[in-house]
This record gives structure tokens, C-alpha cells and sequence, in this order.
């Protein structure tokens, strides 16, 4: 896992909370399994980021 995010109650349409996961390619099928587990109502989502800027390393 690169990065997690919980954004409590942020869905309007389903109403709930958003978690946003960041994980290599291999790590996707992992990830969806762990909230299948937690729960049986949820959405996937899979986009590419294709650039990252860290502005310490920006110099």
C-alpha cells in the first residue's frame, strides 16, 4: 500500500464515507478483498496517476 485516505460521509449518492487506496498494480485485487471483508455495499474505482511531484524534491 502506497496511500489510504478516509473521507467520512462524503458520497451523496450512495450516502457513506469515501476511502481512497493507493496501491501498485499487483496490491489491487488485495486492497478490494480486505473491504469486501468489512463490507458487502461498495463501489471500485481504478484510475493511472501519471505524474508525481514531491515539492521537498523539487529543487
Amino acid at each position: 500500500m502506497i496511500g489510504l485516505s478516509v473521507s467520512r460521509r462524503s458520497s451523496i449518492k450512495p450516502a457513506g464515507d469515501v476511502i481512497t487506496v493507493h496501491v501498485l498494480n499487483r496490491g489491487a485485487d488485495a486492497a478490494r478483498r480486505q473491504v469486501a471483508q468489512m463490507s458487502d455495499e461498495y463501489s471500485t474505482v481504478t484510475a493511472e496517476t501519471s505524474s508525481s511531484i514531491d515539492p521537498k524534491l523539487d529543487t
